[in-house]
């Protein structure tokens, strides 16, 4: 789940139009669920996840440039999300969990995955 942020949605605004961020995830079929809004409490998982973020690349690190901290953001998404084995989800990496979900083959997967490009502004 994503907070109600307008970089995530524009349903805050009404719009018909379909958001940036939906358009991608549907594009790789991947659901966008939102938060509740205005209850905070409920997006506990989000919050962590940016915290996380946060304390690995800009609290930690000095960036010259925009695009130091692109390219360390990009290598800490990739290492969390091929490295990380999270109890959440019974130990698996980030990546093997949603290769096993979509029934391909985890380096498949993972292939297609390295090959998007991460960070900000896309």
């Amino acid at each position: 789940p994503d907070d109600n942020g307008a970089q995530f949605t524009n349903k805050q605004f009404k719009s018909k139009k379909e958001h940036e961020f939906d358009t991608i995830g549907r594009e790789n079929e991947i659901l966008h669920k939102l938060t509740k809004p205005c209850h905070p409490w409920t997006n506990g998982q989000v919050e962590r996840r940016g915290r996380t973020i946060k304390e690995a690349t800009v609290k930690k690190y000095y960036y010259k440039d925009e695009e130091s901290l692109k390219n360390h953001l990009k290598d800490f998404i990739n290492a969390y999300n091929f490295g990380k084995r999270l109890k959440a989800i019974k130990g698996f990496t980030p990546v093997e969990f949603v290769a096993k979900k979509r029934g391909k083959e985890s380096t498949e997967f993972a292939q297609e995955l390295y090959n998007k490009n991460l960070g900000l502004d896309k």
